[in-house]
């Protein structure tokens, strides 16, 4: 996990708010629906998705299972160094 002090700053300043948006549109009738990418193949769809589930109240385990059910290779990549990143530097 290496991001400079500028995108950890960024992460942490606007993630909130999309966490936000997302809780104030999902339901249970109606989940929402977010298109997470990256094409540069550095693993930060499933980081960021992560995040988000997790600042949305899901477990661990939860986002992870939900990751994964949505796209296995993706959960794979996350991988525990990327989990512990974001528990450590973006959730504390």
């Amino acid at each position: 996990f290496t991001s400079s002090k500028e995108t950890i700053d960024v992460l942490r300043e606007k993630l909130p708010a999309i966490r936000d948006l997302l809780l104030l549109h999902a339901n249970e009738e109606k989940p929402v629906k977010m298109l997470i990418h990256c094409a540069a193949g550095l693993h930060r769809t499933g980081t960021i998705t992560y995040l988000l589930l997790r600042l949305c109240h899901f477990t661990i385990d939860q986002a992870l299972l939900m990751i994964h059910r949505t796209r296995a290779v993706t959960a794979r990549q996350v991988a525990q160094k990327r989990i512990e990143a974001a528990e450590t530097v973006l959730l504390r």
